[in-house]
C-alpha cells in the first residue's frame, strides 16, 4: 500500500505547480499500473482457489467463497478502469 501512495505522490509532484494536472496525471498512473496490479493479483488468487478445489472437502467450500471475492475484485477494477477516464476528463 506504501508503494501505491508513493507512486501518487510522486506522479503528482513531478507536474509542477497545476493542481488539475497533478490529479490527472495521478489518475493516468492509477489507471494503467493500477489495474495491471489488480488484474495480476486476480489471476495469481484464481490459480489458487482451482489448487483449493483439487483439495476438496473444507478446503472446496472456503474455494467457493473465495471465487466471489474474486470475481467482485475483478468488477470493481474494472469500473475503476471505466470512471478514471471520465473522472480525468472532467478536470481536463
Amino acid at each position: 500500500m506504501n508503494y501505491l501512495v508513493n507512486q501518487l505522490f510522486l506522479a503528482a509532484a513531478s507536474t509542477g505547480g497545476d493542481p488539475v494536472g497533478k490529479l490527472t496525471k495521478a489518475l493516468e498512473w492509477l489507471k494503467t499500473d493500477g489495474t495491471k496490479v489488480g488484474l495480476g493479483t486476480a489471476v495469481v488468487m484464481l490459480v489458487i482457489v482451482g489448487i483449493m478445489f483439487l483439495f476438496g472437502g473444507r478446503a472446496a467450500q472456503i474455494a467457493k467463497s473465495h471465487l466471489v471475492n474474486i470475481f467482485a475484485g475483478i468488477a470493481i477494477i474494472a469500473l475503476a478502469a471505466i470512471l478514471v477516464p471520465w473522472i480525468a476528463g472532467l478536470f481536463a
